[in-house]
């Protein structure tokens, strides 16, 4: 089962999706997190424990979630995230942590608002990149926001559920 994690970026606390995630630790299940590119590095805390954590993928889900992100936007940041180099000073690159876990390359993108135009659809094919379109309509996929585990009790038990965690809330 593909657990689907959308719109971790720049403005996700890192508490609180590291309260989600060690759900995911406890379980030893892997946690695949749809990434919004723009300026996710600047978020350091989040981004080094996205470098560092066990049991996470991660997926590209746009550069800002926009109906209709542009081809140069999400060929930047499937750049991005499969280098695992944050963009330093005058377009100096350099890593802000050593990936102790092995990387597995970006293999999904999740449209944002789960449209993908002609283009993006080309793109993400000569990319290998699987498509899925499908949020919360697949049987073979539980599809969530960290944040909605937080905030909603029914949400935190149907992950707890699926992963086989005692669901302490």
């Amino acid at each position: 089962m593909l657990f689907r994690d959308d719109d971790i970026s720049v403005h996700t606390p890192l508490d609180e999706f590291e309260r989600v995630h060690s759900l995911f630790i406890q379980a030893g299940k892997l946690h695949t997190i749809g990434i919004l590119a723009k300026d996710i590095w600047r978020n350091c805390s989040l981004w080094n424990y996205l470098l560092t954590a066990p049991y996470l993928e991660w997926a590209l889900h746009g550069w800002q979630h926009e109906r209709h992100e542009r081809v140069e936007d999400v060929k930047a940041a499937l750049a991005l995230l499969n280098s695992r180099v944050t963009p330093g000073a005058n377009g100096v690159r350099t890593c802000l942590a050593c990936t102790p876990q092995p990387v597995i390359p970006v293999r999904y993108f999740f449209p944002p608002f789960n449209d993908l135009s002609v283009e993006l659809g080309a793109f993400c094919s000569r990319n290998n990149l699987i498509v899925d379109s499908t949020f919360g309509e697949s049987p073979q996929c539980f599809a969530f926001h960290y944040w909605e585990v937080n905030l909603y009790p029914v949400v935190h038990s149907q992950l707890c559920q699926l992963l086989g965690v005692y669901n302490a809330a």
